[in-house]
């Protein structure tokens, strides 16, 4: 009440045709008098805005660190989801390169089968045998090769060779 009563008496004041600023006009002998109360009232308003403001920007600033909070969390379990997925994908790519590789294994293993001779001719006053190890510990398959063949009659050819690192197609034009 006292605000509307000092604000009703400052609007009178500055409407009122009399011009004197003394204490005889009755509005402003009022304004003089209410001035210190007024000042107090705005003064515990503008403390108690004061420090809701402050709650305020406490509670912002709590929000502003939740938030903050929960993106990181977000940007964590996004990452983990996308680690997951590459490892799954790396782990299938894996899997589908160990099966071509024994694969290939498989088929280098057989064309080093027909590389070697499986049997050993008896050649009359000549004892033969052999013995083939992989110069690698990982496969039993090696460029090597040998053969024992009858060329004519009592003549015969025997051929050792190698073959590692000239190819797949050398190897198998060897194979022949």
């Amino acid at each position: 009440a006292g605000v509307k009563k000092y604000i009703f008496e400052a609007k009178a004041l500055a409407n009122s045709k009399d011009d004197s600023l003394n204490s005889s006009n009755p509005h402003f002998t009022y304004i003089i008098a209410a001035a210190p109360l007024l000042l107090s009232d705005l003064d515990k308003v503008v403390t108690e805005y004061q420090f809701e403001s402050e709650i305020s920007i406490d509670l912002l600033q709590d929000v502003q660190a939740v938030t903050l909070a929960v993106i990181l969390l977000v940007l964590l379990f996004v990452g983990l989801l996308i680690f997951k997925l590459m490892f799954i994908h790396i782990r299938e790519k894996t899997a589908r390169l160990e099966v071509a590789y024994q694969e290939k294994l498989e088929i280098a293993d057989t064309l080093q089968k027909s590389l070697i001779s499986q049997t050993i001719p008896e050649i009359p006053g000549l004892k033969i045998s052999f013995f083939y190890k992989s110069a690698t510990s990982y496969a039993e398959v090696g460029g090597d090769f040998y053969d024992i063949f009858e060329i004519t009659g009592n003549r015969w050819g025997i051929v050792v060779g190698d073959v590692t690192g000239k190819g797949i197609n050398v190897a198998a034009d060897t194979a022949k």
